[in-house]
């Protein structure tokens, strides 16, 4: 009895972790694929490719990649591990890789690595022969093993510099020199203005000088005495003298009679004026 029920426990635990792990691969394959890259181009289903046929989106590299050891060791000694290989949707953008070994991103003209290497399992003039996990491989230039101009890749990019990229049309690594972006020329630090200077203020304008100068003139103005000069007396008309007829004594002494009395008022006349 004891040994049916260990049976029975035994299966089921076996049941539940199957379906476990069924449900977890479902589950990464669904993220991943939810965020998938499709590229395009050619196929390389020939014996030199690392993925047969290579991979045409994330979620196709992702389970060629999962389900291949050889896969695994190759792109270990590139340095592509498996968790680089978990982040493929949010770490890997679309490109090309050139037979002069430039990698570039779609949309810039510029390339980001140069110098490209890639691999495969075919050995060809130039590679170099590689092992890793027991496999081999042959690493050479991208210029020895493509044969057109360019091929689509996923191009894995960490803040903006090259990491890794990845064949679409046969799966082989490539590995590269990065390419510095070019940068941006520094801005040049505002200058800062000298601090001006505390303007001295302008000694205070002295008064004009003032010119006081009290003068005192007296002007004396001496107004002659006024002398009234009397007026010269007027000579005394003398009458003329009357010459007296010839009438004889008598009229003789009537003529002095007169010639007195004239000579009376004269003389009256002269005293007057003298008391003037």
């Amino acid at each position: 009895m004891l040994i049916v029920i260990q049976k029975r426990l035994t299966r089921t635990i076996s049941t539940a972790a199957a379906c476990l792990i069924l449900t977890l691969g479902i589950t990464s394959f669904s993220a991943v694929s939810a965020q998938s890259i499709n590229v395009g181009g050619p196929s390389d289903c020939d014996s030199n490719a690392v993925i047969r046929c290579g991979a045409h989106s994330t979620g196709e590299l992702m389970s060629s990649y999962q389900s291949s050891s050889y896969a695994h060791n190759v792109y270990n000694s590139f340095g592509i591990t498996s968790d680089n290989m978990g982040t493929l949707s949010s770490n890997n953008v679309m490109g090309k890789v050139t037979n002069k070994g430039n990698v570039y991103v779609d949309g810039n003209s510029s390339p980001v690595a140069k110098n490209a290497m890639t691999a495969g399992r075919q050995n060809m003039a130039g590679s170099t022969t590689m092992s890793a996990g027991g496999d081999t491989f042959y690493k050479r230039p991208a210029s020895v093993s493509m044969h057109s101009a360019s091929l689509p890749a996923y191009v894995s990019m960490k803040n903006g510099t090259f990491q890794y990229a990845i064949l679409a049309s046969c799966g082989n690594p490539v590995s590269a020199t990065p390419i510095a972006p070019p940068q941006a020329p520094p801005t040049p630090p505002t200058p800062t203005p000298p601090p001006a200077p505390t303007p001295t203020p302008a000694p205070p304008t002295p008064p004009a000088p003032t010119q006081e100068q009290s003068q005192t003139q007296t002007v004396v103005v001496t107004t002659p005495a006024v002398v009234t000069t009397p007026a010269p007396p007027q000579p005394v008309t003398q009458p003329a003298a009357t010459v007296l007829p010839n009438t004889g004594p008598v009229g003789a002494a009537g003529l002095f009679g007169l010639t007195s009395v004239a000579g009376y008022f004269g003389y009256r006349r002269y005293l007057t004026w003298r008391k003037l």
